[in-house]
């Protein structure tokens, strides 16, 4: 049975190239509010290569928000670059929204918090950022209620980009951090030649209109696709960054400092139809039309799906 239904990007892909391409250079107005841009590394496992992700970008003056879902036993912790900011992941990686829906709260909200046990290892921050940017309505409700402050969610024609949100009728005290997927996508397919100018200039574009941007980059995503050129690119992006912190009215920081400086703005969603899988045998293969579901106040949705009733 299918849940979810890829969302083609290729065409706000070239929508935003273009866009990029014949506005190069953005000046923000005197008195303008700050505006934040921060770099996400996430990894299934903090191993050496990420040691060596950080020390590259770390280099160059830049913080990094990295990921934890766990810590390889081999990485010495003292190696971590001083001021890397951990964020939350979930302990084993699984997908937690279809956890929730088949009834399995307590499996997953061991992830998570075994997960944070191991973030806290590097830092005490208390943000969140799902396997495969996946949420639901429950998920987002348990975050809340283990005390986490605020989640990385991917943008939506709902909680667009560039702002930051608390849904009032899911999880009013949890701050949603959602991030434009289109932007990041750039770091795994762009020319290499061109890569610190489109980063350069893709910023400059979403930061017209936006109190903040985070890139997220999947480094075992980046590995397999760039090889060991993957060093060369976090080289451009740390190289991107630090001209982009240069411009007057544009800090580069962490997805901590985000949190505490950007304004938050309070949304009520409306009603989904979303799976619900608690009394669904998974050895049966069901229809697609005959799977049962449930009313949410906030749509399944995921890095680069949305659910089928969006």
């Amino acid at each position: 049975m299918t849940l979810r239904k890829r969302i083609p990007l290729s065409v706000f892909m070239v929508t935003l190239l273009v866009v990029a391409s014949v506005s190069p250079s953005i000046s923000f107005a005197e008195g303008h509010e700050e505006k934040y841009v921060a770099l996400i590394i996430y990894t299934k496992e903090v191993g050496n290569n990420t040691i060596d992700a950080l020390r590259k970008i770390t280099s160059k003056g830049i913080r990094v928000s990295l990921v934890v879902n766990r810590i390889n036993e081999s990485v010495n912790l003292k190696d971590i670059p001083e001021g890397t900011e951990a964020l939350v992941g979930a302990y084993g990686s699984p997908f937690l929204p279809l956890l929730y829906d088949l009834g399995l709260n307590e499996i997953a909200r061991e992830h998570i918090i075994w997960a944070r046990y191991e973030a806290h290892k590097i830092s005490d921050s208390e943000i969140f950022y799902s396997p495969d940017l996946a949420y639901n309505d429950l998920l987002l409700k348990d975050l809340s209620k283990i005390g986490l402050k605020a989640a990385i969610v991917p943008d939506s024609k709902y909680i667009p980009s560039g702002h930051a949100y608390k849904i009032t009728n899911v999880a009013p005290e949890l701050i949603l951090l959602p991030i434009n997927r289109t932007l990041s996508s750039l770091l795994y397919s762009d020319n290499m030649n061109r890569l610190m100018e489109d980063i350069t200039d893709t910023l400059l574009v979403y930061l017209k209109n936006a109190d903040f941007m985070v890139l997220s980059l999947n480094l075992d995503k980046l590995m397999k696709i760039r090889g060991e050129a993957y060093l060369n690119v976090l080289g451009i992006i740390a190289e991107a960054l630090v001209n982009i912190s240069k411009l007057r009215g544009i800090d580069v920081v962490t997805v901590g400092d985000i949190v505490s400086k950007v304004p938050v703005k309070d949304l009520t969603l409306g009603e989904f139809q979303v799976y619900d899988l608690r009394n669904v045998s998974i050895v049966n293969i069901y229809s697609e039309s005959v799977i049962p579901k449930r009313s949410s106040s906030f749509p399944e949705i995921s890095e680069d799906c949305l659910t089928s009733y969006d």
